[in-house]
């Protein structure tokens, strides 16, 4: 994972392509970071804690602002017939009982980002040269 090609199709930077990033370590190796600062996608990080080629790559994902939380934020690769499929997971802690309420409607809110999020990643990849 090389957070210089992901913020390139992740939804998130694409709903704020002028805020600010700062990406550090070497790509594909624990320690590798992405912290970014905008008005609509807030303050944050992104950071490999392992990652296991070819098959896992573990993230911490925090986000500072505007709601304070971690997250776990995974990948996994299977090989299949005819290519590689790829799962997406996000999962995190909620605080009783307001994050868990508000928990209640995350999935309906983030999904359409996810889902497009790993449309434009696979769009990237099969138009790479």
């Amino acid at each position: 994972m090389d957070f210089h090609v992901y913020k390139q199709w992740n939804p998130w930077s694409k709903k704020e392509p002028g805020s600010s990033h700062e990406i550090t370590g070497i790509p594909g190796n624990a320690g590798h970071k992405w912290v970014w600062e905008g008005d609509t996608i807030g303050k944050g990080s992104l950071e490999i804690k392992n990652y296991e080629r070819p098959v896992l790559i573990e993230n911490e994902l925090t986000f500072i602002e505007p709601n304070p939380m971690e997250a776990r934020d995974i990948w996994k690769l299977e090989d299949v017939q005819n290519g590689t499929k790829v799962t997406w997971i996000n999962e995190s802690e909620l605080n009783y009982p307001v994050g868990r309420f508000f928990g209640l409607f995350l999935d309906k809110m983030l999904a359409p980002d996810f889902e497009q999020g790993l449309k434009d990643f696979k769009s990237l990849l099969e138009n790479k040269t």
